[in-house]
This record gives C-alpha cells, sequence and structure tokens, in this order.
C-alpha cells in the first residue's frame, strides 16, 4: 500500500537548529526527497535531478545539482553517483517505522533496492548511532532475529563508535545526528507521555 503522507521533525524549523542555515533551495530539495513517492522506508531514493526540476518548474537539473551538493556537504543526505543512489540520513529516526515489528521488517527488506555499498553503509552507521541513543526500539531485536547480517554490521559500527569514545549507555535523545551535539531540553523530540 503507498503512503499518503510522511513525517517530518517540525525541529528543522525551530530557533538553533542548523536547518535554518541550509539555502532556501537546499530546503526545497529536502522536503521534497521525503515528500516523494520514490522514497522508501529506508529513506532511499534513486538519484534523478531531472525528476525533481519537473517539480519545481523554475529550476534546472543544475540547480538540483548544486542543491544535492549542499544537502550532502552539511550531512542530511548520502550521495552515491557511480550508482545514482541517495539515502535521506535521519529519514528513519523521525517515523515510525523501527517502533513497529512489521515496519521495521519492512525497512529491513527495502535494504534489497539499494545496490550501493557506500549508501548500504552509510545506514548501517546511522542505525548504529540510533541504537547507542534508543536501544528500546523494537527494530533491534527484529533484526538480530530476521536479518542478523543488517544487525551485525549495525554492531560493527557501534564498536567502532564505542571505541572512538561515543558514550555507550549514555542517554542522547537530544542528539543532532548531523552535528553530532547534544541540543538543549527545549528541543527533546520524545513524545509527551499521556496519563
Amino acid at each position: 500500500m503507498a503512503e499518503n503522507h510522511r513525517r517530518l521533525n517540525v525541529g528543522l524549523w525551530r530557533e538553533g537548529s542548523d536547518f535554518r542555515e541550509v539555502p532556501p533551495y537546499a530546503q526545497l530539495l529536502y522536503l521534497m526527497m521525503i515528500g516523494d513517492d520514490h522514497t522508501r522506508s529506508t529513506g532511499y531514493l534513486i538519484l534523478a535531478p531531472g525528476r525533481f526540476s519537473e517539480m519545481a518548474p523554475t529550476w534546472t537539473t543544475e540547480d538540483v545539482e548544486t542543491a544535492l551538493s549542499e544537502l550532502e556537504d552539511r550531512g542530511y543526505i548520502i550521495v552515491d553517483r557511480k550508482y545514482q543512489e541517495v539515502l535521506i540520513r535521519t529519514y528513519t529516526k523521525h517515523d515510525y517505522h523501527l517502533k513497529n515489528e512489521k515496519r521495521a521488517k519492512g525497512v529491513a527488506n527495502q535494504l534489497a533496492f539499494i545496490q550501493s555499498p557506500a549508501i548500504k553503509d552509510a545506514f548501517a552507521l546511522q542505525h548504529a548511532r540510533l541504537q547507542i541513543a534508543q536501544p528500546e526500539l523494537v527494530c533491534w531485536a527484529v533484526w538480530q532475529a530476521s536479518y542478523p547480517q543488517l544487525y551485525a554490521e549495525i554492531q560493527r559500527h557501534r564498536q567502532a563508535l564505542v571505541q572512538e569514545g561515543q558514550p555507550d549507555a549514555a542517554p542522547v535523545e537530544n542528539l543532532d545526528y548531523v552535528t553530532g551535539e547534544l541540543l538543549p531540553d527545549e528541543y527533546d523530540m520524545r513524545p509527551t507521555p499521556v496519563y
């Protein structure tokens, strides 16, 4: 079943967010990629500058390439031009896919579409960081049991992060994965419990 909506982290627009420093044309492309019908539940999509230039009538493919480079330089996306693939780096972090067993399996199944070794590796690294920050997510047990190769890659990256001094058990729910720095408490993105 095709999705008819996507989640967007509203923290992108808050004061102090690095995203507010991104040029408007690159912000627009980022939002277009998140909302594109071709974006998979992994945050993966085929690099198609022509398709995006058609969505914004005044854009050329060169404009899209400029925006892609801006987003790539700032760490919002990973681009493999050889394989013509893109990964929206924190896409799964801000969605419910990793909190639900069925959706977590769907995310792992979608990895089969990714051809680029660099994109697969970036996905594993991003999720190693996420596992450190949110060890309670359902996806870890699902992937360990049903997708051992993916889980092993995530664990390999996690061990490297720990060896580099990344705190293994520290609560880092407010970690900005673009800069690697903690956000102030008022930027806490965790849902407020309902009693």
